[in-house]
């Protein structure tokens, strides 16, 4: 059959024949997608009917934690972060620290290493410098994402018992034996601390090696320089400092004196943090080789002798604030005050009262009567007789604006003729002396120039760096920064008996919270001169392990298995990490399987060597 062909020539046979191959083409693409469609569907049907349920990101992540218990020996498995503040392992805790998810209280686990540093590790704050040697952690964190999401964020939670305290501060590892603290907070009796972190994923070390791989060598060593910073930026650091072993060493007590003094304790930290008074006045002075009660009382006297001056200044305070009431409800701005007042003197006092005052006060009445309200400008002072009689006539005051339905007028408080002066608080005259400062400065230069050289835990983010580009054959391992995020919540007490409160804390609120801390470390110190002795610094590094589809896409698209993914990846940092083969952390029952699914990871003649190890 010959195909028809208009006039003008646009269609013809070679033409039909094009368009039919191309719609038998299409039917065949469609039937093809629709075939292979099916076909997945009844994966995942066999799937989700195999394991009983839709596999999501959460049902993985409890399954990991099964996986790496079953994977690695005892001594390197992952640990929940919760760690308890104490001064020894046998004392009772004063707080406790945890790493939890953000939408729920599920706490979540790290690989963790004790580390240890040769020489005291040191931040400043101001003119002061503090050193610190207590236990140090390195955590490494892995974080799975899927279908391209970003990894869910944390938060911090820190909580102190009843009649306990610690400091906690937030920051990084700037050196190998240098903190940078940039938030700081004291927590004491049942408070709670919420900080919520978030987790910012870096590109891959291949990546960003294909992106900067057209560029001059001046761009690539500017990119270069600015990735060693976002890597420095990923060791994010934790650490917590025991109040009350300190205020012991502070004070030339013996070590666990203040267990039991548990109201000489409150009284210290409120002169510490809310008057400031310096550690010298307060302190244990006599021979060291005193009993620990007789220098707990001696200590016990200076905090009476102390507390007595300040209430003493309170009293003060609290009668000049009423003398300065009184004269300005004297001094009213209205006119009609001043009626107001010479009304109810005449009605209050009677004729035979008035008769029997004073001068003074007879023609200051006089005045107030004649000129109303020119006495707003004027300064009046009562004498003492005066102040006297007020007094004893305020009750018939009182009983007389009763009988008219009235409230009762204020007592007049006005005690004195001449006003008591302004009394300053404790901590305002008095201050720690600063001429040991700069000697004791020199003296922690000198003994942290022959800091002998330890581990170095600025050095991990780079060594996982490099880890991922050799390892990870995928490029799914990715950096990520940890940042402590706005705002912090801190549910508090105001008294032992009374209700919690919660508040949140922004920027200002944490700035003073962050002076308050380091004040009180300034006193506990001496400026720097002590070393704090009951410390815990844990520094955690993070990682994402990032898939670009959902985990049932993965196996059932990509026909990938996502356990040894996950798996491979936790060996990788483990080994960053502890700074061993993998053939050492791995169980030795696992050891055969990880060798034939992860051949890469385990360096023959190591796995040889252990499966003959095992096998004799």
């Amino acid at each position: 059959v010959k195909a028809s062909v208009d006039a003008e020539g646009i269609l013809g046979v070679d033409e039909a024949r094009l368009g039919l191959a191309l719609k038998l083409l299409q039917s065949l693409s469609n039937d093809y997608a629709s075939a292979v469609a099916y076909l997945e569907f009844m994966l995942f049907r066999q799937l989700s009917e195999a394991i009983g349920k839709e596999i999501t990101a959460d049902a993985f992540a409890e399954y990991v934690v099964y996986h790496d218990r079953l994977l690695f020996a005892p001594a390197f498995r992952p640990q929940q972060f919760a760690f308890a503040v104490r001064r020894s392992p046998e004392s009772f805790p004063d707080g406790e620290l945890r790493l939890e998810t953000n939408t729920g209280s599920d706490v979540i686990r790290t690989m963790c290493r004790q580390v240890e540093t040769l020489g005291d590790m040191h931040f400043s704050s101001g003119a002061s410098t503090f050193r610190f040697d207590g236990d140090k952690y390195a955590h490494a964190y892995v974080a799975r994402t899927f279908e391209g999401k970003k990894p869910n964020p944390l938060k911090l939670v820190a909580r102190a018992r009843q009649f306990s305290s610690f400091l906690l501060m937030i920051g990084t590892v700037t050196g190998k034996d240098e903190f940078s603290a940039d938030k700081a907070i004291i927590i004491t009796n049942k408070d709670e601390v919420v900080v919520p972190l978030l987790l910012d994923p870096l590109p891959t070390p291949k990546e960003f090696a294909d992106a900067i791989e057209s560029l001059s060598p001046e761009q690539q060593a500017f990119c270069k320089a600015f990735r060693s910073m976002q890597l420095a930026s990923t060791l994010f650091a934790v650490m917590v400092v025991q109040l009350k072993p300190q205020v012991e060493a502070v004070l030339n007590l013996d070590p666990g004196s203040l267990t039991k003094e548990i109201a000489l304790t409150e009284s210290l930290m409120e002169l510490f943090i809310e008057y400031q008074i310096p550690t010298s006045m307060l302190s244990y002075d006599g021979p060291t080789t005193t009993e620990a009660g007789a220098k707990i009382d001696a200590v016990k006297a200076h905090v009476a002798q102390i507390e007595a001056v300040i209430d003493d200044a309170r009293q003060k305070d609290l009668k000049q604030t009423a003398e300065e009431s009184l004269h300005r409800k004297l001094l009213s701005d209205e006119s009609s005050d001043c009626d107001e007042v010479e009304n109810e003197a005449e009605d209050s006092f009677g004729a035979c009262e008035v008769n029997a005052m004073p001068p003074t006060r007879k023609m200051r009445m006089a005045k107030i009567s004649n000129n109303k309200c020119s006495a707003r400008t004027r300064s009046i002072e009562t004498s003492a007789p005066a102040a006297s009689m007020l007094g004893s006539i305020d009750k018939e005051r009182n009983l007389k604006m009763k009988k008219k339905g009235g409230p009762s007028p204020p007592l007049l408080m006005c005690r004195q003729a001449k006003p008591q002066p302004q009394v300053k608080n404790e901590s305002e005259t008095t201050e720690e002396p600063a001429s040991g400062k700069q000697d004791q400065q020199a003296l922690t230069d000198q003994e942290w120039d022959s800091v002998e050289s330890g581990y170095d835990l600025t050095a991990l983010p780079k060594r996982l760096d490099d880890q991922f580009k050799l390892l990870d054959t995928d490029s799914q391992l990715r950096p990520t920064t940890i940042k402590p995020q706005m705002p912090w919540s801190k549910r508090t007490k105001k008294s032992i008996l009374a209700e919690p409160t919660t508040v949140a804390l922004e920027d200002d609120a944490l700035a003073r919270e962050r002076a308050r801390a380091f004040d009180l470390l300034d006193a506990l110190t001496r400026s720097g001169a002590l070393r704090l002795e009951s410390t815990a610094l844990h520094v955690i590094v993070a990682a994402t392990h990032a898939f670009d589809r959902s985990i049932t896409d993965t196996v059932v698209i990509d026909n990938t298995d996502v356990i040894l993914k996950a798996e491979r990846a936790s060996l990788i940092i483990g080994s960053t990490l502890h700074d061993r083969p993998c053939a050492e952390l791995i169980a030795p029952e696992k050891r055969e399987k990880v060798l034939l699914s992860s051949p890469g990871l385990l360096e023959s003649s190591v796995a040889e060597e252990a499966l003959a190890a095992e096998a004799a």
